[in-house]
């Protein structure tokens, strides 16, 4: 799917952040990265979150990226939590989302229900008292990302196990707790089987980044209980994710944490 390209500025009103202001966190990177229409409109995106200067930050995300809409759209959003942290906040996305140039209604409505929760439901399913904000992406060098084991896979981790674990990728799509009430996750996961079929590395990426966006109490912890069942290269890749060995995927750096 191509990107769209935006020549001129455009603006929105965004509101400076405040005390009780819902941050962006994994659980809402995740959510936002998974969604096509936003991979495919992040350009226009960029032109609304309140940067100094849109078109430098497109043209530096897109020569670190490429075309890959998922890795731009990721790098924009944490691109805004450190250019900006006063605006990266739930509200001002949602006001993005909205405008006449993107038009990503219905995720718009899904960050809307998130935030009126006020998290607590959320964060009752991930059975942690906090969820982290996701790190930067890294094109080239080596970072330490710590692991929390009940916050949701970061893009760190997604790309290491996806890069890692080869054929055996159905295999832990099977195997990740999906209840039946799921169905329409499950027929999301299922459709990726069927494409992108001569990519083993793309698809697990996302069927990965389905589930984490998806799936309330998708946690790395239960990643890492699903990868030791598939011997010995699951078993392989949660040991790493464990002890912090290095990480080769997309030139991302080292995963490493306390398990």
């Amino acid at each position: 799917m191509e990107q769209v390209d935006v020549p001129i500025a455009m603006s929105t009103s965004l509101q400076p952040q405040t005390t009780n202001a819902p941050k962006l966190d994994v659980h809402i990177i995740n959510k936002v990265t998974a969604d096509r229409k936003a991979r495919e409109f992040w350009i226009p995106i960029a032109y609304l979150l309140g940067f100094d200067k849109p078109s430098d930050v497109i043209s530096d995300i897109s020569d670190k990226q490429g075309k890959d809409g998922y890795k731009c759209l990721l790098d924009l959003l944490e691109t805004w939590q450190r250019q900006k942290p006063e605006l990266a906040t739930i509200p001002n996305l949602i006001v993005a989302l909205r405008h006449d140039n993107v038009k990503c209604e219905a995720l718009a409505i899904d960050l809307e229900e998130f935030k009126a929760s006020d998290n607590s439901t959320i964060r009752s399913q991930f059975q942690g008292s906090s969820v982290p904000t996701a790190h930067a992406p890294q094109v080239s060098g080596s970072t330490a990302v710590q692991i929390d084991l009940n916050s949701p896979p970061n893009h760190d981790i997604i790309y290491k196990v996806a890069n890692k674990i080869g054929n055996d990728w159905k295999t832990l799509a099977r195997s990740l707790p999906i209840r039946d009430q799921d169905a329409e996750l499950q027929t999301r996961i299922e459709a990726i089987e069927d494409a992108e079929r001569f990519d083993i590395t793309k698809r697990c990426t996302e069927m990965l980044i389905e589930w984490a966006a998806f799936k309330l109490g998708a946690t790395n912890r239960r990643l890492i209980e699903c990868l030791e069942k598939i011997k010995p290269r699951g078993e392989e890749i949660a040991h790493e994710l464990k002890h912090g060995a290095s990480s080769t995927a997309y030139g991302s750096g080292d995963v490493s944490g306390k398990y």
